[in-house]
């Protein structure tokens, strides 16, 4: 597999093997976290040797083993099960017991990722239908070592795998991503005006970014009610830089309690400041909407209620 066609195809393929067993809406809860579960396998697999001696070296000797690990991994993720993809197949019997361990096996951050797929679920119900072996095998043929397949190339392979998933479903793929050809046009755009200013030397020019590409180092964006790929590309944001990106979705009672006292502290600390453009009294609501509608808004649209 030489192009980007053929990686995506590859890994689109799996759908063949579970046709039969999932509904065409459930493929992506076997396809996306298995990508990610390979891609970080590969990732990690020349400095998982390292890894595993220094945590056999230093375990039970400090209180926090994380930095120590993520050094040796050379990321700031890793993973101390003694499990591979390579290992894991070649222990059919018990594949679905040492999958779940190797996941425990990540460290608190990427174990997150994967917990966020429901994957335990799914791996149970492959293996019920006898199909986690042949899908495990299947990931096990795709090198998706950053060597082989760049983090560039690998964001296109997720995103075209989204929008081929909401293709099957009807649904608009722009909903989930922004194709790179609009964001192409949106950047000729923008510079159209400063064009003849940009040849000349010494020029800057400050662009206004609502995303996490605004943010400055060690910046938080906080990503309200997030999809399945917003929350893997936040966090994989979050593990790669300073900047964090923190999901917000539906909660208990008492997670939102615990959430919005943080958050209070926050605002009265001065250490998270909320962008507004415009506050209406409740009586103009309409009008409220009228001006969200324009796509010119610069911030938050406030609505008074008394």
């Amino acid at each position: 597999m030489n192009n980007f066609g053929e990686k995506v195809n590859f890994i689109w393929s799996v759908a063949d093997l579970i046709r039969d067993t999932f509904k065409r809406s459930k493929y992506q809860d076997v396809i996306l976290p298995l990508t990610v579960l390979r891609r970080i396998d590969c990732v990690l697999q020349p400095t998982k040797e390292h890894v595993l001696e220094i945590n056999a070296k230093l375990k039970g000797k400090l209180d926090n083993l994380a930095p120590q690990l993520c050094k040796a991994s050379g990321f700031s993720f890793y993973n101390t099960s003694l499990y591979d993809f390579e290992r894991l197949l070649s222990d059919a019997p018990h594949l679905e017991a040492n999958v779940k361990a190797y996941i425990i096996g990540f460290s608190d951050n990427m174990r997150e990722v994967l917990e966020k797929f429901d994957f335990n679920n799914t791996i149970s119900k492959l293996e019920e239908a006898g199909l986690f072996f042949l899908v495990m095998e299947k990931f096990k043929n795709i090198d998706l070592h950053p060597d082989v397949v760049s983090n560039l190339e690998m964001g296109y392979i997720f995103e075209e795998l989204i929008r081929k998933f909401n293709e099957a479903l009807n649904e608009n793929p722009g909903e989930h991503f922004t194709p790179r050809e609009v964001i192409r046009l949106m950047v000729n755009l923008a510079l159209a005006q400063d064009q003849e200013a940009l040849q000349q030397n010494h020029i800057v020019r400050t662009v206004y970014d609502p995303c996490c590409g605004s943010l400055t180092p060690n910046g938080r964006y906080l990503l309200a009610n997030p999809r399945m790929s917003q929350m893997v590309r936040g966090r994989w944001t979050s593990m790669r830089s300073s900047k964090k990106v923190i999901p917000w979705k539906a909660r208990t009672a008492s997670e939102y309690t615990e959430d919005c006292k943080f958050l209070k502290e926050l605002i009265e600390a001065g250490k998270l400041q909320s962008v507004i453009d415009r506050c209406y009294p409740l009586e103009q609501i309409a009008e409220a909407h009228r001006y969200v509608d324009t796509g010119h808004k610069k911030g938050n649209v406030v609505i008074k209620v008394k």
